[in-house]
């Protein structure tokens, strides 16, 4: 049910309340949220420069196991590359357990949107 609420409060501009919403599932219940939640959480924070949002969100990831997860590292890393933090998008697709085309293709994509073509 709360994560509904998170998902409907997910447009351009509201990784804040997106945030809000999702402090007080965290805090106030014992829910276990799921890499759908995240991704959402991550495609948000990294559209709209919440880069303390995004890193809040990403230490919650890492505490509830999803941090192998393939679909919330390829959003993680696309939240880097999209902040153009594409060194700290690229320890992620590193560290990442699996990797697929996807993730290749942030990871491209993240380093030419920085202009680093090598």
């Amino acid at each position: 049910m709360y994560k509904i609420f998170v998902y409907h409060s997910l447009s351009p501009t509201s990784c804040y309340d997106s945030m809000i919403i999702f402090r007080l599932v965290v805090r106030g219940l014992s829910l276990t949220l799921n890499r759908y939640t995240f991704v959402f959480l991550f495609k948000e924070c990294g559209n709209s420069l919440g880069v303390l949002e995004g890193e809040q969100v990403q230490v919650h990831a890492i505490k509830v196991g999803l941090e192998n997860n393939v679909f919330v590292t390829n959003v993680l890393i696309g939240m880097y590359a999209n902040w153009g933090l594409v060194e700290e998008a690229r320890r992620m697709f590193d560290c990442s357990v699996e990797r697929d085309m996807y993730s290749w293709n942030i990871m491209v994509g993240g380093y030419l949107g920085t202009g680093d073509m090598d």
